[in-house]
Formats: C-alpha cells, sequence, structure tokens
C-alpha cells in the first residue's frame, strides 16, 4: 500500500476464500484498522482496504471531553472531617463519532449532591454520562 500513514499490513491468499488483507493507519492521534476477507483480486484487498481507511478518517472524529484527572464537581459531605470531596471521573471522557454528530456530543454528572461520611479515598460515587442528543453513548464511574 502506497499510502504513508499505513503503517501496519498482514496479506493472505487462500484458494477457497480468496484475497484477505489487515491494514492499520495512523493520522494524527486516531488510529484505524480496515480488514478485508476474500477479495476475488489481489488489487481489491488493498483498493477496498484504502476505502475503508480513508472513510473513517474523513467521517468520524474523536472527541476529548474531560481527563481523568479532572474534578469534575465536589460533593458535600454530612458530618464529615471535610465539608466536600471532589469527584473525578475513572477515565478519560473520549468518544469516536461521526464527524456530523460532533455539536450534538454533551456529558452530564449523574451523582448525589451530599452524602453522610465516612466516605473512603477511591471510593465509587455516580457516574458521568456521555451522550449524543438522547441515546447514551458511555458510562463512565466516577470517585472521590
Amino acid at each position: 500500500m502506497q499510502d504513508p500513514s499505513v503503517d501496519g499490513l498482514k496479506t493472505g491468499h487462500v484458494e477457497e476464500a480468496g484475497y484477505h488483507l489487515i491494514a492499520t493507519a495512523e493520522r494524527g492521534d486516531r488510529r484505524y484498522i480496515a480488514v478485508i476477507m476474500g477479495a476475488a483480486k489481489l488489487e481489491d484487498r488493498e483498493n477496498e482496504a484504502m476505502q475503508l481507511l480513508n472513510f473513517g478518517f474523513n467521517n468520524f472524529i474523536t472527541v476529548k471531553l474531560f481527563n481523568k484527572d479532572d474534578i469534575l464537581s465536589h460533593l458535600s459531605v454530612l458530618r464529615g472531617v471535610e465539608d466536600k470531596v471532589g469527584l473525578r471521573p475513572s477515565e478519560d471522557g473520549v468518544i469516536t463519532i461521526p464527524t456530523r454528530l460532533k455539536e450534538f456530543i454533551s456529558y452530564k454528572l449523574d451523582t448525589p449532591n451530599q452524602q453522610e461520611a465516612p466516605i473512603e479515598i477511591d471510593q465509587k460515587i455516580g457516574q458521568v454520562i456521555i451522550s449524543c442528543q438522547k441515546e447514551i453513548l458511555k458510562r463512565i464511574p466516577r470517585y472521590c
């Protein structure tokens, strides 16, 4: 394959099943994998793989909404040593979506307003819900 972004390739051929190809490509901070099985001709598998890779890069975007270490909100603590604790997500808020939907991605915090002590370090308290319009795409636990 001639595209400089293609950095991994495995080819094969089985008489009964045709030509196969697995290709990986990286452009910027995104990586896609194309898998072609059963192509009739040698050239077909490369062309189809490039079409798939280009489709991914041209039609999808990866959006980072927040970092794993970000304190997204505080929880009021009743009868505790501290009167509030910061809550952070368990992972980065990253989602890959069709480019046309970027403006519709949002997240909300599903967490109680307050909690009675004791609260343990790294105790799970609530979640972050990433949505596109009204469809939930991902739920990420939150910890103190």
